[in-house]
């Protein structure tokens, strides 16, 4: 939950506002409230002109009379007042999208629960003779205890809507691997249809549910205990918890490193020497989890405050101010082509865009010429947290399908689209284990893979094993492979040997581990992450490399020495320990470190963690994920920081600056949001069947 700003109202109807929740589907904001007697609800503004409306308002009215197993209550609405709006049953939950894009796709055991509770839930406003008509990953909300949906209708959809619709939730739920359409649709349909006629007790003993759990994966978790993976769990819990200063708003002086967060100023710990007469930080110790070695040193203020006590609490420097407010316009294209198939993942070169779908792998030129022949290799549709394409050095690599024999990693030239060789994962990595990402480094390919073990029941923490093999550039003959619980991703550093692999270890925190490429993977230092809860998640990095460091951390940014991990410098909000990092990324040359908090996104000289701007998004508006950014959605060119926002724009902001050169947004993207990659001074952003090439500079 977010706090609420100067101007926003502090009450709507019998609800007193305390708190402002993520944006709801009707496109207002949406709050806290709370009304006499404890009540609390989730009471979301509605546009005047939908307020107007009279099919809406007759849906409403429908609505408020609706009640039923998974449904959460429409508790009062009032269309007509000066600002129009609607309360639900609130309920510590966040939305299915949220949930999969922050932590991947969710475990059989948890779609076990959410296929058969939407189901319920769906019949229930079936059987009242309405639609649902608005079923999303953005309207599921996953509770703590059950998935829900808010009580709505729809009387300008059908009925039959609803399932196709439910089918594509769950797909998007499991990551896309959740069954054929054939295969699913008939099963929901069939469950539908008994939920409705069926008076029982217990309709989750009905036959068409049986049978599409037993498809999901079964047997069926028991909801209201630990239904959803620990990392969601948390999240869900933590959007009753009404915070201290918001984390959302960072603002940081040119020396010094004063931080406001919400307009109260605390320090920043800068490291050595980037402050007048900071001392350097505490060393840290590798062989004890990372955690530094005695005290926390104490501070100099830089407005003169007291070193005494930890970091002191005083007024932001008056020197230049660093923070710029983000606004940019929607740039011109330089092509935008139509396709046949929709992309499920794409790469580019300076010359080449490699698009892969589910029936063959197309490319087109830097013109939007398609060129060569397209390619037997097909990739399936994935969460937006895995990485199955990449490029280096004229060629492409791919995890994907060859000619039906199942998952491989393939090398495609990218000058001639003709394949360099295609090795066949499952008989080197284990037919159980689910390749999540590719790099490349040198002469070597890094495929990351593994499998996710569901606990014996409930109360047993499922265990992700990843697995990571090195493959030669030239033949793809595999040179090693190493496995275990702590590599759930892997950074690949573009030089030198060492690796970082970061995992969760201990609810609620994560860890990173160092690897040796050059003695087949052997593990070196390793250092606790606390509250990186999330590291578990396989695909992209949540580390980077910068400076020659590195670069990871949620509660502080640590950047470590490679060979070591003895800390070089450290970030973090010392007096707000409500501040979480997100996932940092690296400029191309690795001078500049960029970390996302909430609304901010803040840029670092990686030599000594020195801010050089905070842009700002435009109000009640996150970085991707809320707090993480990873390698998905957020890339850099030479010059200039690409990264998506919460509500599905593409910022361009000038990496000298932090100013915007541009925000693009496409309102026909799908649910999932669209695809993007970078090569050299170009984005190519995949949409459905379209393919948009845009200039970095706009």
């Amino acid at each position: 939950m977010i706090r609420m700003g100067v101007g926003e109202p502090k009450r709507l109807g019998p609800y007193r506002l305390v708190g402002r929740l993520p944006d709801g589907p009707l496109g207002g904001p949406v709050y806290l409230g709370r009304r006499q007697g404890g009540v609390q609800a989730s009471v979301m503004v509605v546009p005047v002109a939908l307020a107007r409306d009279l099919r809406f308002r007759a849906d409403v009215g429908s609505a408020l009379a609706l009640t039923g197993a998974g449904l959460a209550p429409l508790l009062g609405a009032d269309l007509d007042g000066p600002v129009p709006w609607l309360a639900d049953t609130f309920l510590p939950a966040v939305t299915l999208r949220q949930a999969v894009e922050q932590y991947g796709p969710l475990p059989w055991s948890s779609l076990s629960v959410l296929a058969p509770g939407l189901l319920e839930a769906l019949a229930t406003v079936h059987s009242a003779g309405f639609a649902y008509g608005l079923l999303t990953p953005g309207t599921v909300l996953l509770g703590v205890r059950a998935p829900v949906l808010a009580a709505r209708v729809s009387g300008a959809a059908a009925q039959a809507d609803d399932v196709p619709d439910l089918a594509a939730v769950l797909e998007f739920a499991a990551g896309g691997y959740v069954a054929p359409a054939s295969v699913l649709l008939p099963l929901l349909e069939e469950a539908v249809d008994e939920l409705r006629s069926h008076s029982g007790p217990e309709p989750l003993e009905r036959a068409a549910v049986g049978r599409l759990v037993d498809l999901l994966g079964g047997p069926v978790a028991a909801p209201g205990g630990d239904w959803l993976p620990a990392p969601v769990a948390a999240a869900a819990a933590a959007v009753a918890r009404v915070p201290g200063p918001s984390r959302r708003t960072l603002l940081v002086g040119a020396v010094g490193g004063a931080l406001a967060v919400g307009g109260l100023a605390t320090a920043l710990a800068w490291p050595s020497g980037s402050g007048d007469g900071a001392p350097a930080p505490a060393p840290v110790d590798a062989s004890s989890g990372g955690s530094p070695s005695g005290a926390s040193p104490s501070r100099g203020s830089p407005s003169g405050g007291s070193p005494s006590g930890g970091s002191p609490v005083g007024s932001p420097s008056t020197a230049r101010e660093v923070r710029v407010d983000l606004a940019g316009v929607q740039p011109a294209t330089a092509w935008q082509v139509v396709l046949q198939d929709e992309p499920s993942d794409l790469a580019a070169s300076d010359t080449v865009v490699a698009l892969a779908s589910q029936k063959s792998t197309l490319f087109v030129d830097r013109d939007g010429r398609q060129v060569f022949s397209p390619h037997s290799l097909t990739v399936f549709p994935t969460s937006s947290g895995l990485s199955r394409m990449t490029s280096a050095d004229g060629v492409f690599y791919v995890l994907g399908d060859v000619r039906g024999r199942g998952s491989a990693l393939a090398a495609l030239d990218a000058g001639t689209g003709d394949p360099k060789w295609a090795m066949s994962l499952p008989a080197l990595l284990g037919a159980e284990n689910r390749p999540a990402a590719v790099a490349v480094e040198g002469r070597t390919v890094y495929v990351a893979a593994g499998k996710l073990s569901l606990g014996a029941d409930i109360n047993t923490p499922s265990t992700y094993t990843g697995v990571l093999a090195a493959f030669d550039v030239a033949d793809g003959t595999m040179r090693w492979k190493t496995t275990g619980t702590d590599l759930s991703n892997i950074l690949v550093p573009p030089s030198g040997n060492l690796l970082l692999a970061a995992s969760a270890v201990d609810k609620p925190d994560g860890q990173v581990v160092m690897l040796d490429a050059g003695a087949s993977g052997a593990r070196g230092w390793k250092q606790t992450v606390p509250n990186g809860r999330w590291y578990y998640q396989p695909g992209p990095a949540m580390t980077c490399y910068a400076g020659g460091l590195f670069v990871f951390g949620a509660d502080r940014i640590v950047a470590a020495d490679p060979a070591t991990g003895k800390q070089v410098w450290d970030l973090r909000a010392d007096e707000q320990p409500d501040v979480r990092f997100g996932t940092p990324f690296a400029s191309p040359d690795g001078r500049s470190v960029y970390v996302p908090v909430g609304q901010d996104l803040v840029a670092l000289d990686a030599a000594n963690g020195k801010a050089r701007w905070v842009a700002t998004l435009p109000k009640h508006v996150l970085w991707t994920a809320g707090l993480s950014l990873n390698g998905v959605h957020a890339r850099c060119s030479a010059d200039t920081v690409i990264a998506t926002d919460s509500q599905r724009n593409l910022w361009a902001i000038d990496a000298d600056t932090g100013r915007a050169r541009w925000k693009y947004n496409d309102p026909a993207a799908p649910p999932v949001g669209f695809r993007w990659t970078v090569a050299g001074d170009r984005v190519y952003v995949s949409s459905n069947l379209t393919l948009t090439a845009i200039a970095t500079h706009g």
